[in-house]
């Protein structure tokens, strides 16, 4: 009679079993069949071919570009990525964003990510602006929980709290500072990206709200973290 392995019970014949290969290979495929990922151009092609799972079975879903692992039903294991800024960015006398150094994170075309982040900085005198750009077509809701910047604009009062939702990709929200800016903030920020059919990066965008010759600085050790959803 066929034995079975210690740790995945995959089966495998014994000297004493009846010689029969094709039993014997048959029992080895289906043993290690269970434990492959397989992957399925979609959900009903998944459940054709697994029309019996059990529990821990693991597959590659095409369609949705996701791991998923069958607990009752199959569950999405979800993409999550990360990158931390390795070394200070400054701003000076700058007020054209450009992409900060290792705040990004890839994405897929067709498709929904959730985001956080911490932005650590020290805003300067001109203050510091920030935005989020991406992929053409793409689409966003994002806001930063940051101070408004140290002057008196519009119907803000300086040293607010800014909760404004930004809705325009690479369009821009202030994040402000105390007395001179030289003092070391943060501001958390999060929001949802849906992109269309063009794959690629999403970049936090940065500069001064000011010009001036007082840096701002974008600090090491700020991160961004971003999941998908859809």
């Amino acid at each position: 009679m066929a034995d079975t392995t210690d740790y995945s019970s995959i089966p495998y014949p014994e000297l004493s079993d009846v010689a029969n290969m094709q039993t014997a290979a048959s029992n080895l495929a289906n043993g290690l069949d269970k434990l492959v990922i397989p992957s399925f151009a979609d959900s009903a092609t998944r459940d054709t071919h697994a029309a019996a799972p059990t529990d821990g079975m693991v597959c590659y879903n095409q369609d949705l570009h996701t791991l998923e692992v069958y607990r009752g039903a199959w569950i999405a294991l979800r993409e999550t990525f990360t990158s931390v800024k390795t070394s200070n960015t400054t701003y000076v006398s700058n007020v054209t964003n450009a992409n900060v150094p290792d705040m990004f994170f890839p994405v897929q075309a067709n498709a929904t990510y959730i985001f956080d982040a911490f932005f650590v900085y020290v805003p300067g005198v001109g203050q510091m602006k920030v935005a989020v750009n991406g992929p053409g077509g793409m689409t966003v809701q994002w806001g930063a929980n940051s101070l408004w910047k140290t002057v008196t604009n519009q119907t803000r009062t300086a040293g607010e709290v800014e909760k404004f939702v930004q809705t325009v990709v690479g369009s821009s929200i202030s994040i402000g500072g105390l007395d001179t800016g030289a003092s070391r903030m943060f501001a958390d920020a999060k929001g949802i990206v849906v992109t269309s059919g063009t794959p690629g990066n999403v970049n936090v965008q940065a500069s001064q709200f000011s010009s001036n010759v007082s840096g701002a600085v974008f600090v090491a050790g700020s991160w961004i973290r971003a999941t998908r959803v859809l």
